[in-house]
């Protein structure tokens, strides 16, 4: 073999080697990372969330055996908040034993809300410029960072190629508490021990950056008379990627003043 031959196969050799030590070395930075490091990145990359895309559903299912009831509860809110602009339009669905209702809202960058109920007239309202559009929605985003905070000593942690995946399955009154404001849970007639969560966020790597929460609440009601299960499903996309959020012409230019 030729000098430059050699100097050629020497070369690939090192890049390898370069490639091969960097891809140990990202290996090894992920493991080295703990679920409060995560946290505390969660945390910190919060304040960069300006506006977002979220998607609620929350269903509450009760049994009770005894008296062979059934009574249920489901809310989807497809909302999408712009948090710099303090501008928000949201369309929530709510369904309680069968009974189906929706809600529309927007409110705009001067401080003017628009409402209407089932798709009836629409309603204007004076909210107020320095009322912050995340302060009276489940689904504001630091809400959920606020929960994720609150029960990070209970959470396990594993990984994919994109994503960190936090989880907890089991009875903890502090993982139940930390959900009550939010998601307005409260459980009655089961005890705290009999409470069993199944929580999962997925959180991104690259700019920890919350994509999802789901928990699924089960439990026995006392005597053993029935059971009773709570699913959430927290979605978030389009992080700091929204378009405009616009009350419509027609909305502004009929809405009726409260």
């Amino acid at each position: 073999m030729n000098r430059i031959g050699e100097k050629t196969v020497k070369k690939n050799i090192l890049i390898s080697v370069i490639v091969l030590v960097g891809l140990i070395l990202g290996a090894c930075t992920d493991k080295a990372l703990e679920v409060t490091d995560v946290v505390d990145k969660i945390e910190e990359h919060s304040d960069d969330v300006e506006s977002y895309h979220s998607l609620t559903e929350f269903n509450v299912e009760m049994d009770l055996e005894a008296d062979s009831l059934s009574e249920s509860s489901y809310m989807n809110m497809d909302v999408e908040i712009d948090e710099a602009a303090n501008t928000i339009h949201a369309q929530i669905l709510e369904e309680n034993n069968g009974q189906k209702s929706t809600q529309e809202l927007y409110r705009g960058d001067d401080g003017i809300g628009y409402q209407t109920e089932n798709d009836s007239e629409w309603f204007k309202f004076e909210v107020g410029e320095d009322v912050s559009v995340s302060d009276g929605f489940t689904s504001s985003y630091d809400k959920i960072v606020a929960i994720i905070s609150d029960v990070a000593d209970v959470l396990e942690m594993e990984a994919d190629d994109d994503h960190y995946i936090l989880t907890f399955e089991g009875a903890n009154t502090d993982v139940l508490k930390a959900l009550e404001e939010p998601f307005n849970v409260e459980v009655s007639g089961v005890q705290d021990d009999d409470i069993i969560h199944d929580l999962m966020i997925i959180v991104t790597k690259e700019d920890y950056h919350i994509t999802q929460l789901t928990d699924e609440i089960v439990g026995e009601v006392e005597d053993d008379i029935g059971s009773m299960t709570i699913e959430i499903d927290q979605n978030y996309s389009d992080i700091n990627d929204l378009d405009d959020i616009v009350v419509p012409d027609e909305v502004v230019n009929n809405a009726t003043e409260l």
